[in-house]
């Protein structure tokens, strides 16, 4: 589910979300957290940016050219909602 987008110098920016389905393969139930990105925004033109998994949702995000900051959500945790994360790009 995409949960958050944004528009910065020409780049779709979409953060998405999703309940990871086998909490067994993980030890705990989490989420996958997902950035994407595109210049179009043609279906199909969407390419991974960042991929991790956290034991809280992802509700919104931005990008300061060098770290995205990732706002938490409800999740299996309470103790990560409303949490900010800082990721860098590979």
């Amino acid at each position: 589910v995409v949960v958050d987008a944004f528009l910065r110098d020409g780049v779709i920016y979409t953060l998405a979300t999703a309940q990871n389905r086998n909490p067994s393969h993980h030890n705990v139930e989490s989420y996958k957290t997902v950035i994407y990105k595109s210049t179009t925004g043609q279906e199909g033109s969407f390419t991974e940016v960042i991929s991790f998994d956290y034991t809280a949702t992802a509700m919104s995000f931005d990008y300061d050219g060098t770290y995205f900051y990732i706002g938490t959500g409800t999740g299996v945790d309470k103790t990560k909602t409303g949490m900010v994360l800082r990721v860098k790009p590979q």
